[in-house]
């Protein structure tokens, strides 16, 4: 009687620790059962959200190309003159303030730019002026 009475005791143990792995088990998955009924229901918002980032970012990477070149267009002194594409209809068509943000930095890194031009060109110039008065002195 006592051994029966022992072994139910050491069943009841044995039961008791494999339901509470049970439940343990059940609580995790239904954990992840709710995170992803969150995610699915969060999907296209976040999608959305991700590719209006995306676009922006595409934008300012085109924008920073575009000065880019306009900079290495500039660089050969030879363009400098048709450095600037802002006339009055882009000045028009700039209605938001960060518009007009972006379209005054763009103008004042082409005013740089132009700046440092013409500092190439007088430094260009002087040299050729120097060069000419030698070859005047040699003759």
């Amino acid at each position: 009687m006592q051994q029966s009475h022992e072994e139910l005791q050491e069943f009841e143990n044995e039961y008791d620790i494999m339901a509470g792995e049970k439940n343990e088990k059940y609580r995790e998955l239904r954990q992840k059962e709710i995170q992803i009924d969150e995610f699915v229901q969060n999907f296209d918002a976040k999608k959305l959200e991700i590719d209006f980032e995306i676009e922006k970012h595409h934008l300012e990477v085109v924008r920073l190309l575009q000065l880019i070149s306009l900079n290495c267009t500039a660089s050969t002194g030879y363009d400098t003159v048709n450095a600037s594409s802002v006339d009055e209809s882009s000045l028009e068509m700039a209605a938001n303030p960060e518009e007009l943000q972006n379209l005054h930095v763009r103008l004042q890194e082409e005013l740089i730019d132009l700046e440092e031009a013409k500092k190439r060109l007088i430094t260009e110039m002087e040299s050729m002026h120097k060069r000419e008065n030698e070859i005047e002195e040699e003759k």
